[in-house]
């Protein structure tokens, strides 16, 4: 015994493997037995029933069964038609079917079931009895497996075997959709793979690996991953001219992420990229992106003195590997706040030199830079310090000294000349 559901008070039964369960689910392989047991007691309020086993699948999720197409007098075997059950809260579904080249199938079909005053139990939507039938309340209803009767809301069809099925549609339905999908072959065997998608719009590409920084010459990598199942393609297609021109490459796959290498481009040049994508919910991708393949230059610097005294210059040299016509050098002179930014000119064998008269004493930072061009990323060379010392002590005062040499002197003159005249 599995489970049993005696309810009274005029509702209806639980259908569930347990009272709180919107549906029975099986717990192992095997041959399953339902009985429906009239009490003769108290059935006098009892009303006819439709009692039907549907196998209830998952939206979003492929699923693969075998069918088999009908004989030579026209008639379905055991494995030709099946039916299947969905319920889904989103209005707009998509069903896909991939179809063998080994089976030409003849339909599938989408019956919507359920309408605002269908019942329900545990939440559970339920069909509407009489659709189950045949029977169509508007737009609800009407399931059936007979070739030339009622096709459903939605249906499709095979023109030639190995053909993939697609068909759409919208309920207008508040709440939960229930539907019944039929799927009719009609000549040839095998399996085929079908989705019910019923989530759109939620779907992203993160990029993994982007180029920052490109350099000529040196392949740039690019990698994205999927936020929601794995992919099934990727392309990456990229422009060197503002897409006047581009190229396409077939990006490797690894479960939710997918990888490209871009051939490495000249100094200045601008690379666009897209990336288009699909998964195996049959949800499309799109990310795009761009980079800028310049040269990365080298910049040393050196001081011609480690030690100056104050009122002298300070002055540097350095090299810029490689250089052009439009590189540029700003040396920076720091010390506490005060900063002093000189521009060198660069001569053609990347050469350059800058000096700086210092007004403080003591320790002086000096780096030097070449800003970010075209063609050449910003470079930075190390920082070198260089000390101003004080100069020494008769330097330092020497115009005082001379001021009062000076002013001893005249004095001295002017006490020998009143002594003189006193005589």
């Amino acid at each position: 015994m599995e489970s049993s559901h005696t309810e009274a008070a005029g509702l209806p039964e639980h259908l569930g493997t347990t009272t709180n369960d919107a549906l029975f689910t099986p717990a192992e392989s095997g041959d399953y037995s339902f009985v429906l047991m009239n009490d003769a007691r108290e059935s006098q309020g009892a009303q006819q029933a439709t009692f039907m086993i549907i196998e209830n699948l998952d939206a979003d999720e492929w699923h693969t069964i075998t069918i088999d197409g009908k004989d030579n007098d026209n008639q379905a075997g055991f494995r030709t038609t099946w039916a299947y059950e969905f319920v889904t809260n989103e209005s707009l579904v998509e069903l896909y079917v991939k179809v063998p080249k080994t089976l030409d199938m003849y339909e599938a079909r989408l019956y919507l079931m359920n309408n605002a005053k269908s019942l329900s139990i545990n939440s559970y939507p339920l069909p509407v009895e009489l659709g189950l039938y045949g029977n169509l309340t508007g737009v609800v209803g009407g399931y059936n497996f007979e070739t030339e009767a009622y096709r459903g809301v939605a249906y499709a069809s095979c023109e030639y075997p190995g053909e993939s099925m697609f068909l759409n549609y919208s309920s207008k339905n508040a709440g939960a959709n229930l539907y019944h999908l039929v799927l009719i072959g009609e000549v040839g065997s095998g399996d085929i793979e079908f989705m019910l998608k019923s989530q759109f719009g939620k779907t992203s590409l993160t990029p993994l690996n982007i180029p920052l920084k490109a350099y000529p010459s040196i392949p740039a990598l690019v990698s994205y991953i999927s936020n929601n199942a794995s992919l099934e393609n990727a392309k990456l297609s990229y422009s060197i001219n503002n897409w006047n021109t581009a190229s396409v490459l077939n990006m490797a796959i690894n479960n939710r992420t997918c990888n490209a290498t871009l051939p490495g481009q000249t100094a200045g040049s601008i690379v666009q990229y897209q990336v288009d994508a699909t998964d195996v919910l049959e949800n499309n991708f799109t990310a795009t992106g761009n980079y800028t393949v310049k040269e990365q230059p080298l910049l040393n610097i050196m001081a011609v003195n480690a030690n100056v005294t104050l009122g002298q210059n300070v002055t540097v040299t350095g090299i810029l590997t490689p250089n052009y016509n439009s590189s540029v050098v700003k040396v920076q002179f720091f010390k506490a706040n005060s900063t002093q930014t000189l521009d060198a000119q660069v001569y053609s064998n990347g050469t350059f030199s800058a000096s700086f008269k210092p007004e403080i004493s003591g320790a002086w930072g000096i780096s030097a830079y070449s800003p970010e061009t075209k063609t050449t990323w910003r470079c930075d060379s190390d920082q070198l310090i260089v000390t101003v010392d004080e100069p020494p002590f008769y330097v330092k005062y020497l115009l005082y000294i001379i001021i009062g040499l000076v002013v001893a002197s005249a004095a001295s003159g002017a006490v020998w000349f009143l002594r003189f005249r006193g005589k």
